[in-house]
């Protein structure tokens, strides 16, 4: 083993301890069924995927076909093969964050301490061993895969996932708005086509899977949307709740380090592609308002905390590790207890609900304080989207970005965008 991969062991190793834990409190093998949840769709799809057995044609679960296929062919039971395509998946994923991170030039501690997050990570992890027969793991394996082959320049790579992903779940479009943003942003025409084509192959797939498979019941997504956005229209507190409460939920401490991406300051580093993608995601809430869905885009997420931390740390001459520490112990406060079978601690009317909402409260506003500090050094007038941002790192250990491939058929990096 080469002596830099050790480092993706550490999250895997957490991984494999709240793998363990939730094996052994009765969660697996899976609950009673009440005949509600999504699962029992890929359930049918897996045991039955080439029948017309109504549970397995209800959209938009019937054009999910990647993961229920793979177990269909496992030579294992059902859900066994769920549980190791959902074990292999958040592994994957947590390996792809780490290798996202280092493509963006981060330190080997935040390259670390990212991958352990996501392994903490309540709505994508410990909810993902827990409702181990949906497609979500796989599905953000992937769509952090493609958004690391787009930011270290690995083309075909980049084709592949996006491919993969649509056959997996319809959020790798997030990962596809990410890949043609960042090649754009970079003036990357090689890495422009590749995303295009990419998306091309997406888009197709998509379209294909709606047009050969025939749903038993109606279903339209802009219908769906209206309804939800005609609910929203009518009741404004409730939506700002849901935002807030969901944005907040889903990120916890990372939150504010997340914030500060919308608020660039020249000569930091700052991608149009990352703030983009998060601002898209937030269309999640019109389909399904819960931190599992917005979560769906931790990589993206992770690599703007990532950004702020490493630019705090960096100014502030404090070591990242300080940063990272109480964002990950956070985490495992959180999600811990539920993968042991109790509630989370920050459930509703939980005992230490009202801990964590102060913890975070807090350092949001310390992080809010040092962006306006910022900002009125800089000047209001370059607020959110302009002044000049230079998206090499300034720190002698950082390397450039997407340095498994130098660039040679890219213009400039830095300079007015």
């Amino acid at each position: 083993m080469r002596p830099g991969s050790v480092k993706y062991l550490m999250p895997l190793a957490v991984l494999s301890g709240a793998a363990v834990l939730i094996a052994h409190t009765g969660r697996i093998p899976y609950p009673g069924s009440s005949g509600l949840g999504d699962y029992l769709r890929y359930v049918a799809m897996a045991q039955h995927p080439f029948s017309n057995e109504v549970a397995a044609r209800l959209a938009p679960f019937c054009w999910r076909i990647l993961v229920p296929l793979t177990v269909y062919v496992l030579p294992l039971p059902t859900l066994t093969g769920f549980w190791v395509t959902t074990l292999f998946g958040l592994g994957l994923a947590a390996c792809a964050v780490m290798w996202l991170l280092d493509g963006l030039g981060m330190s080997s501690t935040t390259v670390v301490a990212g991958g352990v997050a996501f392994a903490l990570f309540g709505p994508i992890t410990f909810v993902g061993l827990w409702d181990y027969l949906i497609v979500d793991a796989v599905a953000c394996a992937l769509l952090t895969l493609a958004i690391a082959a787009a930011v270290r320049r690995r083309g075909m790579l980049l084709v592949a996932f996006l491919a993969l992903g649509a056959l997996t779940k319809e959020t790798i479009v997030f990962a596809a708005l990410f890949a043609v943003i960042w090649a754009i942003e970079h003036r990357d025409r090689r890495m422009l086509g590749f995303a295009c084509a990419g998306s091309v192959a997406a888009a197709a797939i998509l379209v294909g899977l709606r047009a050969a498979i025939h749903p038993a019941q109606e279903y339209s997504l802009p219908l769906f949307v209206a309804d939800n956005v005609n609910m929203l229209e009518r009741n404004p507190q409730l939506a700002a709740a849901l935002a807030i409460g969901c944005f907040w939920g889903a990120w916890g401490l990372l939150a504010p380090f997340i914030t500060a991406q919308f608020v660039p300051q020249a000569g930091s580093r700052h991608y149009r592609a990352i703030t983009y993608t998060l601002l898209a995601s937030a269309s999640q809430l019109l389909i399904a308002a819960d931190e599992r869905n917005i979560g769906m885009v931790f990589p993206v997420a992770i690599a703007a905390a990532a950004l702020t931390i490493e630019e705090l740390a960096s100014r502030t001459n404090l070591s990242v590790t300080l940063f990272w520490a109480p964002i990950i112990a956070v985490n495992a406060w959180l999600g811990i207890p539920f993968a042991m079978g109790a509630d989370p601690p920050v459930a509703p009317n939980g005992p230490a609900q009202w801990v964590a909402s102060l913890l975070i409260a807090g350092v949001s506003v310390l992080v809010l304080v040092w962006l306006a500090v910022r900002q009125a050094r800089q000047g209001w007038s370059r607020l959110i989207w302009g002044g000049s941002v230079r998206l090499a790192g300034d720190r002698a250990e950082s390397r450039t970005v997407g340095s498994d491939h130098p660039r040679s058929d890219a213009g400039p990096v830095s300079g007015e965008k």
